[in-house]
């Protein structure tokens, strides 16, 4: 009785037929990846709310600061702040981005820990801010059509008396001063627990990026850096024209090319807690309308 195998011809076109089954399905994989991510991005947000809310519970209503210097010049961020109602510092690490380094005790380790999630600053604790405004402005050709649009955040200070970039004592906002809470921005995600706000020197902190070790404002439309001072699109965001490096120079995501001004979405927890995505471009750089001719990024205007 003769012996049936496969013929070579046989064996090509299984390879072939697998090939292409994996050409469809890997694409579906990713995307699912993707997915699960942004569904616990989400869920990351949510948690952050729920503990800067129990925060203000016991604080007499008050967020919790974007910054605490002690007298003896220890620091601490909104992120050590809340972490004894988070009990979970694995919440304040995003799954897109590089995990923290092993070392709980370096000095990476601390700044990586605040470095995915951002609070924003309140212009009363920027010492550029002039004190008759009360707020930062944006200003962008492609996005807001020239037109200055006011912003602000809910986050203060306490310095004791030390500097530290830009910042100055100011006290947070409470949860019932915040006039649309669920559309406010709480928590988003971002650089450096204020966007790095505190170190730029300039009311339009939003106009800045960092790259090469300084800071650069990015007034015209297109740049090229590592890191973008304000809310990051992370959710379907475009890829830099030179390719993306994960780690970065710095440890942070970089652009190997000219980066368009940020696109795709935005994840954050609104001052109600409510979780949610926004598109950057017209999301995060929407405006509403203030009146006597005043405009106003809605999500971004706790005022």
């Amino acid at each position: 009785m003769a012996r049936k195998a496969f013929t070579l011809i046989e064996l090509l076109v299984v390879i072939a037929i697998i090939a292409i089954l994996a050409a469809i399905l890997f694409p579906v994989f990713a995307q699912a990846k993707e997915s699960a991510k942004d569904a616990q991005v989400i869920s990351n947000a949510k948690q952050h709310g729920l503990a800067q809310l129990m925060y203000s519970n016991d604080a007499d209503d008050n967020f919790a600061l974007t910054l605490r210097i002690s007298t003896d010049g220890t620091f601490d961020t909104w992120q050590g702040l809340v972490q004894p109602y988070m009990k979970n510092w694995g919440i304040v690490q995003h799954p897109k981005l590089r995990g923290f380094p092993a070392d709980r005790n370096s000095a990476a380790w601390y700044y990586q820990s605040r470095a995915h999630w951002a609070m924003p600053l309140r212009a009363l604790a920027h010492t550029s801010v002039p004190a008759n405004t009360g707020y930062f402005t944006f200003r962008s050709a492609s996005m807001t059509g020239g037109q200055d649009r006011r912003f602000d955040g809910i986050g203060g200070a306490a310095m004791a008396n030390f500097t530290w970039g830009n910042r100055k004592e100011a006290p947070s906002m409470t949860t019932t001063s915040v006039s649309n809470p669920s559309d406010t921005i709480m928590i988003a995600e971002g650089g450096m627990w204020d966007f790095g706000w505190g170190f730029v020197g300039a009311s339009n902190p939003m106009n800045y990026f960092w790259t090469a070790g300084t800071w650069v404002n990015a007034a015209l439309n297109v740049f090229s850096g590592t890191n973008y001072i304000g809310p990051h699109g992370r959710k379907g965001k475009i890829k830099c024209s030179g390719g993306d490096d994960p780690k970065g120079a710095d440890g942070f995501p970089s652009c190997d090319g000219t980066l368009p001004w940020v696109d795709g979405s935005t994840t954050f927890v609104a001052t109600d807690g409510s979780a949610k995505s926004v598109k950057w471009r017209g999301g995060i750089t929407g405006g509403t309308d203030l009146g006597g001719g005043a405009f106003a990024l809605k999500h971004l205007w706790p005022n």
